[in-house]
């Protein structure tokens, strides 16, 4: 499940999921909606994204 909402600095997403990398799945597709307008273009190639840091609060912060 993933919404958007008001923030002062950008945007919010609200992103749940049943592990981190359907999080981090669902975070990106928000994140599209978000730069498309709610149209996204239908999928043309998948990548795979490594990211580290120390704790997953950093994690998710570093993909940003």
């Amino acid at each position: 499940m993933r919404r958007t909402f008001e923030h002062t600095a950008d945007i919010g997403l609200a992103i749940e999921a049943e592990s981190l990398d359907a999080a981090f799945g669902e975070a990106a597709l928000a994140l599209a909606e978000v730069v498309t307008g709610g149209a996204l273009p239908p999928a043309q190639e998948e990548r795979t994204l490594a990211v580290e840091a120390g704790t997953t609060t950093m994690t998710v912060v570093r993909a940003s």
